[in-house]
């Protein structure tokens, strides 16, 4: 079983890569943006940023997940070829139409969402197509599984977005407008790319049969990015900006790129994910591997939050000279961290719950899921935030992302059973998260801090947490390196 899941693991760690160079952008400019720019300034940009993240989801509405599962699916390479073909114009019309009313729009927009520099709302609409029209050769390089072209343009995405940045906020001090410029260039260099790998598949072709069962199948995924980009939005700009000002939006907006490292890893496990179980079909051996799957995604996942809640207080002071990767001015969001990073390794256990929803076909249920999950979300943070500030919404964050794993475990379980782990993940959340929020809270030095982290794998030991092909398979990779 160990053997089988080196490839997942193998095409995560690729993914990943992908995936963390691209986020990673959000952190190496945190830098940038926190000491170019004030909380209220940053404010303006987390909000329209948001407010790109919401319109994504309008404009993917599941497009790329129906042509991967159909594509899959089909039985002849002209059959291939009509739901590649039908799904890639399909989106480039709804999504020209969706990005024609957002430009016509811009004012009114602009206005109700940051109340001045409306203009800016022009960069979302280009951002927002050249985004979309990714999304298909993007999800049929992962079904190929070619990482290392999918990788290569990422990195490309990232070298141009680090330096276009540069360039309009620093060089040319262009301030909020330069970040919207060079994204919207960076997104028309991906998507050029990424059509380049998918031009020579691409007939001239357009069923309406195939539109309307790539558009049933997914549409009811369109609600859960868009619920979730919801609670964003709403947390931000009717909560967080109500009560407490544009200013503290800035402020939670810093700590909330924290936490999105922890979202780095679950959706690179995603882009490695779907596929694999879409490969692995049902059967008495799959059910076995989903379940290793949750014990090993639940271990690395609360191991990686339980490094970034013990020592975030030594990243965000990491600085070159007075510039430092959080500007002392943000500093107050770390307190946010761990309650962010937490809600994130949910969302990661949640994607692992979907299979049985996929195969039954049953997408309607992830969308009741989210949109219920988004609610407790919305509903806990008008409850906490005028109470406890912003602590209260990201604690809103953590109880949203739990109640939609807990949704979508029952809804799949009942679809299709599957026995998993459940006293061994029970034992990972007993041991990782109250060691992490002792730690983060406690006045240990950086050596105590890393000796707390060391000792975990001997505690996982000794509460015989490892079965005995884990412990070879240990012993074996052990050895192998001391050989090498």
């Amino acid at each position: 079983m160990l053997e089988k899941l080196k490839g997942l693991t193998k095409q995560t760690l690729t993914y990943g890569i992908g995936n963390i160079l691209v986020r990673m952008i959000t952190f190496l400019l945190l830098p940038i943006y926190t000491n170019v720019l004030d909380q209220a300034e940053y404010g303006v940009a987390v909000l329209i940023l948001i407010f790109i993240a919401f319109f994504n989801h309008i404009y993917r509405y599941g497009i790329d997940s129906a042509v991967l599962k159909f594509y899959k699916s089909a039985d002849s390479s002209k059959e291939k070829s009509e739901i590649l073909s039908t799904g890639f114009y399909q989106t480039l019309l709804t999504s020209f139409i969706l990005s024609l009313a957002i430009y016509l729009l811009h004012e009114p927009l602009g206005n109700f969402l940051i109340h001045k520099n409306a203009y800016l709302i022009k960069y979302a609409a280009l951002i927002l197509f050249f985004n979309c029209m990714s999304w298909i050769p993007m999800a049929l390089l992962r079904l190929k599984e070619k990482p290392k072209l999918f990788l290569g343009i990422r990195l490309v995405e990232v070298v141009l977005t680090m330096g276009l940045n540069i360039y309009f906020l620093i060089i040319a001090g262009m301030g909020v407008e330069g970040i919207f410029i060079s994204t919207a260039l960076a997104s028309f260099t991906k998507f050029f790319l990424f059509f380049l790998t998918i031009i020579k598949d691409l007939k001239i072709t357009f069923k309406w049969t195939s539109a309307k069962q790539l558009f049933l199948f997914g549409l009811p995924l369109m609600p859960t990015g868009l619920s979730i980009s919801a609670m964003q939005l709403v947390n931000r700009r009717l909560v967080i900006e109500r009560f407490l000002g544009t200013d503290q939006v800035g402020l939670y907006g810093a700590g909330y790129k924290l936490g999105k490292m922890m979202m780095l890893i679950s959706t690179a496990f995603y882009f490695a994910w779907q596929p694999f179980f879409l490969h692995s079909g049902v059967n008495d051996e799959s059910k076995k591997l989903f379940s290793r799957v949750l014990t090993y995604f639940t271990f690395a996942a609360l191991s990686i939050w339980l490094i970034l809640t013990v020592f975030i207080d030594k990243i965000v002071n990491i600085h070159i000279g007075a510039n430092y990767l959080i500007s002392p001015d943000y500093h107050a969001s770390i307190k946010l961290v761990p309650y962010l990073l937490l809600a994130f390794v949910f969302y990661g256990i949640y994607q692992i719950f979907l299979p049985g929803i996929y195969f039954k076909k049953k997408t309607k249920y992830i969308a009741y899921n989210v949109v219920i999950a988004a609610l407790v979300n919305i509903s806990g943070n008008f409850l906490l935030v005028p109470r406890i500030g912003l602590l209260g919404s990201a604690l809103g964050t953590l109880l949203g992302y739990i109640v939609l794993a807990i949704l979508t475990y029952r809804c799949s379980q009942k679809l299709i059973k599957i026995n998993y782990e459940y006293s061994r993940v029970a034992l990972l959340f007993l041991i990782f998260v109250p060691i992490g929020f002792i730690t983060f809270y406690s006045q240990f030095d950086f050596v105590l801090k890393l000796i707390i982290v060391l000792i975990i794998p001997g505690i996982l030991l000794i509460s015989n947490f490892f079965n005995k092909e884990e412990l070879n398979f240990i012993k074996k990779v052990l050895n192998k390196g001391a050989n090498n």
